[in-house]
This record gives structure tokens, sequence and C-alpha cells, in this order.
């Protein structure tokens, strides 16, 4: 086809099927194709990518290097500009990083992140009361100024994810609508209000019994463990039903730590060793026998342990006793559970079937029994 005759056809397609193409050139856009390029198709695409204002305020940012960081640090003012003065933001920024960085290269990027953080603020932090999603992920542990942008009050934020960044300052003075907070890694002793929060994540590490009250509304959880530790918190979640654990037993000395969670129906557990699941079944606050669904992941680091893993799975199948559904992840499970279905120790309820027989009682498996 003649280019004059395709950018013919492009100038008469319809403003909502030019919307689903720049949404999906959104979703594919790279550093060195961003979304700028729709302004160079023809003169259509451009006036009417600059009138969606909707696909500048989801700013997604992805980089491996310091020059892809600055490229979006030079890139991102332009698209604020072209957001409608109501517009909320949705914001991340994702380090893609493999290797890790010499020093002189944290410096220089710590700046250069600290001047990106500066354009989405505003000047002033004009910009921030506009955030409404936010998720910032580095591979360093970073004291960026990411706290002091925080501690401005923040009407319209609803979701925040930070990993690898330990905020300067004192955030969270005013998070009215945060309904989603998730801080994997350190974090400083100063926590949002969690009256509103239904979706909370944190390394029982880096957190205080104190910043877990008022936790009414919290739906889910999920605990991470990034030092290897014994879980260590107290903490009672009424109204969780969902609940992830990322090898609770840790290595070393049995911690103080316990969980409450009445209205448990949905447990996710990533093991280790047979010590991971033993910690759950004697963790007396988890009802596991009213639990519906499970979803298990083994991260053990040798298979030569296989034989506790399966030794702890079994024990916590026994006890789950109003299982419906069962979910394995990772290599090292799904040849655990194929292993048990081939030696009868899990019966399947008709060939090709999803259902087991775990103690008699009927459990839907993820995926059929025939992925195994």
């Amino acid at each position: 086809m003649a280019r004059t005759e395709a950018a013919s056809i492009a100038e008469k397609l319809p403003f909502d099927v030019l919307c689903h193409i720049f949404k999906y050139y959104a979703q594919t856009e790279t550093v060195e194709h961003p979304l700028e390029t729709l302004f160079l198709v023809c003169r259509s695409w451009s006036t009417a990518v600059q009138d969606y204002s909707c696909l500048w305020s989801t700013i997604v940012i992805k980089f491996e290097d310091l020059q892809e960081l600055k490229a979006w640090e030079r890139r991102v003012p332009g698209r604020l500009g072209r957001c409608m003065a109501d517009s909320l933001f949705t914001i991340q920024i994702m380090d893609l990083a493999k290797t890790p960085r010499r020093s002189v290269e944290e410096f220089k990027y710590t700046i250069t992140y600290d001047k990106l953080l500066g354009s989405l603020a505003g000047i002033d932090g004009c910009h921030i009361h506009r955030w409404q999603k936010l998720t910032a992920i580095t591979q360093l542990n970073l004291r960026s100024r990411l706290g002091t942008y925080l501690s401005y009050p923040l009407p319209n934020l609803e979701e925040l994810d930070v990993t690898g960044i330990y905020p300067t300052g004192s955030p969270f003075p005013y998070t009215p609508m945060l309904k989603r907070f998730h801080s994997p890694s350190r974090w400083p002793s100063a926590f949002p209000d969690l009256t509103t929060i239904e979706d909370l994540g944190f390394d029982h590490n880096y957190i205080k019994e104190e910043n877990l009250v008022n936790c009414t509304s919290v739906l889910k959880v999920t605990t991470y463990n990034a030092e290897d530790a014994p879980y260590c918190i107290p903490a009672v979640f009424p109204s969780v039903t969902h609940l992830c654990l990322s090898w609770p037993s840790g290595q070393g000395d049995e911690g103080e730590g316990y969980l409450v969670t009445p209205a448990l129906k949905h447990l996710e557990l990533c093991a280790r060793s047979r010590e991971d699941f033993y910690w759950v079944i004697e963790c007396e606050g988890l009802p596991l026998d009213q639990v519906e669904q499970a979803t298990i992941t083994s991260k053990a680091p040798l298979f030569d342990n296989l034989e506790d893993i399966r030794e702890g799975f079994c024990a916590l199948l026994t006890v789950m006793t109003g299982l419906k559904t069962l979910e394995v992840k990772g290599s090292i499970m799904r040849k655990l559970v194929a292993a048990m279905i081939s030696n009868e120790e899990i019966e399947s309820l008709g060939e090709g079937d999803s259902l087991l027989d775990i103690g008699g009682n009927k459990v839907k498996l993820d995926q059929g029994v025939e992925a195994y």
C-alpha cells in the first residue's frame, strides 16, 4: 500500500478507534518509541492524541540505565502539560536494571531520580494533590525526596506501592482515600492512617505493632521477609479474608509474632522449608479449617529437601478441611503434586478431571490434573 494511501486511511479513522490504538501503543511504548511518536503519523492523529488527555495522565516509566532515566526526566514535563487541569495521575516508575550499579552511578541516578520526582510533584508540590496511584520500584535502597513529597496532603491518593526507596521526611499527614499500601522493603516509622486501607503489604522486619492499629477495613494482607527472619509482629486483622505469607519461619530463633485473622478464606504461602508449613499450622489465630482457597509456592533452594516440603504440605492439607480450590506454583510444588497423584497419595476423581480427593474432601486443582 502506498504511503499516501495509508496516511489517507489513518486520517479517516474515528476518534474512538484512535483511542483504542493509542491505548495499545501506550502499553507497548519504549524509550526509543514513546507516545510522542504518534504526533508524527499525520495531522489528524497529532490533534487527536493531543486532545486525548487521559493518555498522558497515566505515566509509566521503565528504565534500565541512567540514560534512559534521563530521557524520561526530560519527557515528563511535556506529558503533564497535555493533561487537563483536573486530571488525576497514575504513575509507575519501574527500575528494570539487571545488575548492581557502582557507587558513582548510584549518586548520579539518585540526582536524576529526584529531578523526575520533582517534575511529577510540580513547582511547590502543585501536582501532588492529583496523584491517584503511585508505584515506585527500584533495585537500590535509595534515600530519595519521595518522603518530602509524601509529606504533602494527598487527598486523592488511592494506591501506593514503594520498593527499594527509603523516604526522608515525615510522610502521610492526610491520605483519606488510600486503599492500597505496599512496602516490601525498609520504610520509616511513619505509616499512613490505615483506617481506609483494604490491601496492605509490609515487611514485618520494618514495622512496629503500633503501626498496625485501626486495621479494621483491611481485607488482604501480604507479608514480606527481606531479612529472612522469623515473623515477629503481633497483629490482629478482624476483616482479612486473603492472607499472603512469605517463608514466615525464616531462619534462626523462633519469632514472637502471631497473626489473628478470624475471617480468613484464602491463604497464599511461599515456603522454603517444612518449618514454614508448620508455622502456619501452629499459628492459633489462623482458622485453617475455614480456608476455602489455597495457593502454595515453594522456593526451596535445593531439591534435596523435597521430602521436607512434602511433609509440611501434606500436614497443611490435612488441617484445611474446608478447602475447595488448590493452586500450586513453581516447579518444586508442581513436581510434588504430580508425584503424589501418580503414587495415588492424592486421588484424581476422573481422568482429566480437575477434582481431587484430599482426605475425603473434593478439591478443585487449578489448571486441572492434566496440567501435571
